[in-house]
């Protein structure tokens, strides 16, 4: 898979994603779907993500085995912690999510320090997926804390409004080039690290 290739097969990806994401804020809406199995349908939309890397890595003939060797070793450790079961309420969820996002980050930074120039901009395109995937979990939180939190009737419409926020986000990523990449690279992660804050600031509310 060459770097146009596996640039479409991420965007396709996103696409994807998004379409799956609203069809479970639909099925939450309704009561017909709880927080747990649509973490699980998260981590296997990722699953798809990081075997679509994982061949890209493969073909690659231009990078040293050693560092093909180090990221396989991170895309396994990332597969592991897509494979640790359901996480049945909150706190399983928390815990989850934070080796999931260790383990992106670990397999970006050895990535960063492997690639050559082509497939650099194939990391980014990863990372870009991925900074929206995070972000649907921060999303996905709300859904959590709704369910152990009968009472505030506002978590919907919060959840409402971050749906639009993320959405945006994500149409913004399907749109990157190479020529762009590294401002917009920067501008998903501050996003998404705002994201997170104000995730922060509700749960403690």
């Amino acid at each position: 898979m060459n770097t146009s290739e596996f640039e479409s097969t991420l965007k396709n990806w996103l696409t994807e994603w998004k379409t799956r994401f609203e069809e479970m804020q639909v099925q939450f809406s309704l009561g017909k779907m709880d927080a747990a199995d649509a973490f699980e349908q998260q981590k296997d939309k990722l699953k798809e993500l990081v075997v679509a890397f994982k061949s890209n890595l493969d073909k690659n003939t231009e990078m040293a085995e050693d560092q093909a060797t180090k990221m396989r070793t991170k895309l396994d450790e990332l597969w592991l912690q897509l494979n640790l079961g359901k996480a049945d309420g909150l706190d399983a969820y928390n815990e989850q999510r934070k080796k999931i996002d260790a383990a992106l980050h670990e397999m970006y930074v050895t990535g960063k320090s492997n690639y050559n120039q082509a497939y650099n901009y194939a990391l980014q395109l990863f990372d870009n997926n991925a900074q929206v995937f995070k972000t649907g979990l921060e999303i996905m939180q709300l859904q959590y804390k709704k369910l152990t939190d009968k009472e505030n009737s506002g978590i919907q419409n919060e959840i409402d409004e971050r749906m639009k926020s993320m959405m945006e986000y994500a149409n913004k990523a399907s749109q990157i080039t190479m020529e762009n990449m590294e401002a917009f690279n920067k501008q998903l992660h501050e996003n998404y690290n705002k994201m997170q804050a104000w995730m922060n600031d509700l749960l403690k509310r």
